[in-house]
């Protein structure tokens, strides 16, 4: 898609976030999520700062609702990524289950200002509430291709 066609559909789906009303919270979500995918079109590239973690069956229920309703939101909170993504991977672990959390970064030079800045505090707190119970490596993705399909 050119960046001409893309200025035009981002007018566009402005002037449709302006007529919905804030009570249809999913219809602005989905405008949302399309904005943010203009966005990575016009930038051409991005960075997945990728975190994947082995957690503890006997944890995974209380570790699963932190994640979501602290640590990601502590993440985002710093400004220094655009959305995340958190999946299950579906694979047999022993004695626990796997997790891929997906934060979406603009480039190098902001991923490095977070892990700088914000990271090691954000990890210190995961290591104290969890410990041994909750192991996690972290990789680096370069988005050099995307595309989408019409449905």
């Amino acid at each position: 898609m050119g960046i001409d066609k893309m200025i035009g559909l981002k007018s566009m789906l402005a002037i449709l976030k302006t007529e919905i009303t804030k009570k249809d919270k999913n219809k602005m979500d989905e405008i949302d999520r399309c904005f943010s995918f203009c966005y990575l079109c016009e930038k051409r590239f991005m960075i997945i700062y990728n975190v994947t973690v082995s957690i503890e069956y006997e944890v995974q229920d209380e570790w699963l609702e932190w994640m979501k309703s602290v640590h990601i939101p502590e993440v985002l909170a710093t400004g220094k990524f655009m959305e995340c993504r958190m999946s299950k991977i579906l694979a047999e672990e022993e004695g626990g289950a796997a997790y891929s959390i997906q934060y979406l970064c603009e480039n190098m030079e902001t991923l490095n200002s977070y892990q700088k800045e914000h990271a090691p505090e954000l990890q210190r707190k995961h290591q104290e509430k969890y410990g041994t119970k909750a192991l996690a490596f972290r990789t680096l993705l370069d988005i050099v291709h995307i595309e989408r399909t019409n449905g």
